[in-house]
């Protein structure tokens, strides 16, 4: 499916002036501690506040929060070739990860890529969620039952339960 072609003119754009709005000095500062105060909240204002590209700076590297489907299509699927994971961070994640889906790249990604492709088929997805949601429902009638008759629960454990049951497909 051909990208649209405003999703083209705004990231050509920025390629061209190599920067995307984003908070500036005091501001930036500012927007990293609301990051780490409540991520959800911080990253939904600085997409309210400068739109679907925004680029902002941590110590001393740019970041990019990139929110619209056409720009992250454009990214991941249609031009990925120009996007590498050689910096520091990846290097320091595949040496506590490995070379998995996340670190790796190249032809040895899209092998594991073709490998797990078939567990995220649309059908898969949907019996996957209808998994989730009856593991969740049962705990959540257990809990409910838990806090009718005064007792406490160790809510660690029961959401490690949780994950586990979901994720044996029990």
């Amino acid at each position: 499916m051909p990208q649209s072609p405003a999703s083209t003119e705004k990231i050509t754009a920025i390629a061209a002036r190599q920067q995307a709005p984003g908070p500036q000095g005091w501001n930036a500062l500012k927007m990293v501690a609301d990051v780490q105060r409540d991520p959800l909240s911080a990253l939904l204002s600085l997409t309210h506040t400068y739109g679907d590209l925004v680029r902002f700076q941590v110590l001393a590297w740019p970041l990019y929060l990139i929110t619209h489907p056409d720009h992250i299509k454009y990214i991941l699927q249609e031009r990925y070739l120009q996007y590498n994971k050689d910096i520091f961070n990846y290097r320091l994640l595949k040496m506590f990860l490995g070379r998995g889906l996340l670190t790796n790249e190249g032809a040895s990604w899209l092998s594991q890529r073709r490998l797990i492709q078939p567990a995220f088929h649309r059908q898969h997805i949907v019996t996957f969620g209808t998994l989730m949601t009856q593991a969740t429902l049962t705990h959540l009638q257990r809990w409910q039952s838990c806090a009718e008759r005064g007792e406490p629960l160790d809510i660690t454990a029961e959401m490690m339960q949780l994950t586990l049951r979901i994720v044996c497909f029990q």
